[in-house]
């Protein structure tokens, strides 16, 4: 799936000091999405009919003005703002959408009006980055998403501003949502997204919700890893398993399951997943010993990372069998026992990061 496009802009001064770390920090754990500051290092200075509220309409207005003035292609526009935010119904708004009918128009707007202080002792950051994201997924959606019922979901209607902060610390999907979700993202798109959700659960059910977003933050500052999966298909049920853990903790991972669609040329797809990635992990079984594909795989991507020096192999033993001479040399991951399941993949886990310098 193409990345949606999202550009966020400060209105009237609006102090979100860290907006540069929360950007970098969501387009480095989804690629779902692209988030961009729509003009760098400022502020757009607006003033309004009020000195300390905005309306929705006001920020609508000033949007549609601003798409006009500017060039290029803006579908997606997030306004932060720290007065208080009145719709046409209802006042003290934390979040509003552009809605006509049914279908949404692609503008947002997020207030940091009383937020502190609701949130405290947790980081507004967090809050921005919640409401970044769940407004990028309706982006997506269309229309809907939000429902009635307390289904202990991110999506649950908020009226009452504390409702938010309970929405933050659920930092879930109800299944119906989930469901949606998934049938509008690619699997490991899906995954990043629930995660970076499950971040914020953590970071605001934390002892030191300040200090795990500092973490956070510093952790996210590097390359994400690139991981290619190199197995044979009599192998995929373990695979996918093995995918989706890497991407639960923080890598992209190439998995021809979710990367090869109906129409593509397979070859050209493969090489471009292993030319993009600075791991290769190699799922050694008997099946893939004897597949022509996973010979090349590997094959191809350890003479690069031996020729060039930036790429890292990681042989994952699924089972006895014949292990190739170029990889004998190498320390495998041991996922023989499935009862060291947890264990086998940790290591694969401190791998990647030790080598984290590989990883764009």
């Amino acid at each position: 799936m193409a990345q949606l496009p999202i550009e966020i802009v400060r209105v009237g001064g609006a102090p979100v000091d860290n907006l540069e770390a929360i950007i970098v920090l969501l387009n480095q754990l989804q690629d779902a999405f692209k988030f961009n500051i729509l003009i760098d290092d400022t502020a757009l200075e607006f003033q309004g009919a009020s000195n300390y509220r905005f309306t929705t309409a006001e920020i609508y207005e000033l949007f549609d003005s601003l798409k006009q003035r500017i060039k290029g292609y803006h579908p997606h526009l997030i306004g932060v703002v720290e007065r208080q935010l009145d719709g046409a119904r209802l006042g003290n708004l934390f979040g509003s959408m552009k809605q006509e009918g049914a279908h949404l128009q692609g503008m947002a707007i997020a207030s940091l009006y009383q937020i502190p202080a609701l949130l405290d002792p947790v980081p507004i950051d967090v809050y921005v980055v919640f409401e970044l994201l769940s407004f990028a997924v309706r982006f997506l959606h269309g229309e809907g998403l939000i429902h009635r019922e307390r289904r202990g979901c991110v999506f649950d209607q908020k009226i009452d501003k504390r409702e938010i902060v309970d929405a933050i610390k659920v930092g879930r999907f109800c299944p119906h949502c989930e469901n949606i979700v998934n049938n509008l993202l690619d699997s490991d798109q899906e995954i990043a997204v629930e995660r970076i959700f499950r971040v914020i659960h953590d970071i605001a059910n934390a002892d030191d919700p300040v200090g795990s977003w500092k973490a956070q933050v510093e952790k996210t500052a590097n390359p994400i890893p690139k991981v290619f999966l190199c197995h044979s298909s009599h192998d995929k049920d373990f695979v996918r398993r093995i995918a989706t853990n890497l991407v639960d903790e923080g890598c992209r991972v190439w998995f021809d399951a979710w990367e090869i669609r109906v129409g593509d040329n397979i070859v050209y797809k493969i090489n471009d997943g292993l030319q993009d990635s600075g791991f290769l992990a190699v799922v050694l079984s008997r099946a893939a010993m004897e597949s022509e594909w996973v010979k090349k795989e590997w094959t191809s991507k350890f003479m690069m990372a031996a020729e060039e020096r930036n790429a890292t192999v990681l042989p994952i033993l699924l089972e006895d069998c014949e292990i190739p001479p170029l990889l004998r040399p190498l320390k495998f991951a041991d996922f023989r026992n499935p009862e060291n399941y947890d264990l086998a993949l940790a290591d694969v886990v401190q791998a990647i990061e030790s080598n984290g310098r590989n990883a764009a």
